[in-house]
């Protein structure tokens, strides 16, 4: 079985969805980052 330590900054990135008060690109960016996150704290 493999092991896997996640860093604080991924398991925030997964909870937290980023604020739509940023810039369209900076949201889309930080949202995409946010499923990204979610998808690795699922495995």
């Amino acid at each position: 079985m493999e092991e896997v330590v996640l860093d604080s900054s991924i398991i925030i990135k997964s909870i937290l969805k980023p604020g739509r008060w940023l810039p369209e690109e900076v949201y889309r960016r930080e949202l995409e980052t946010h499923h990204k996150a979610r998808a690795l704290v699922i495995l």
